[in-house]
């Protein structure tokens, strides 16, 4: 998924569990230069939750995080979360506003 937000609009990548699931972990492949945040959707407060904020990896192209040199390394959360959606959004703050994610991997029950 590619996206564009030089027009000041931000924009969104939702993604749908179908339950809740409990989730321990995340992979993410994405656009090198930009970073990302994945905020889960939290029921109690009916409000986004930041669950990762995705740094930029330098490079070139798509890079996986958290470790680009191990791509089945896990960014593993301090305790797990119990969710039935996640959403990950581009940082307008540190980006050329020109986003890529090519693959996420959530880990959990």
């Amino acid at each position: 998924m590619w996206w564009d937000e030089t027009d000041g609009e931000s924009r969104a990548i939702v993604i749908g569990l179908e339950k809740d699931t409990k989730i321990t972990g995340l992979i993410v492949q994405a656009d090198d230069n930009d970073a990302y945040d994945i905020s889960y959707w939290d029921e109690r407060t009916n409000s986004w939750v930041l669950l990762w904020h995705v740094p930029p990896e330098y490079s070139w192209g798509l890079e996986t995080r958290p470790n680009p040199e191990d791509n089945t390394s896990r960014f593993l959360l301090t305790e797990p979360i119990e969710a039935d959606r996640l959403q990950i959004t581009g940082d307008q703050g540190t980006s050329d506003l020109l986003f890529a994610v090519s693959e996420i991997q959530v880990f959990g029950q």
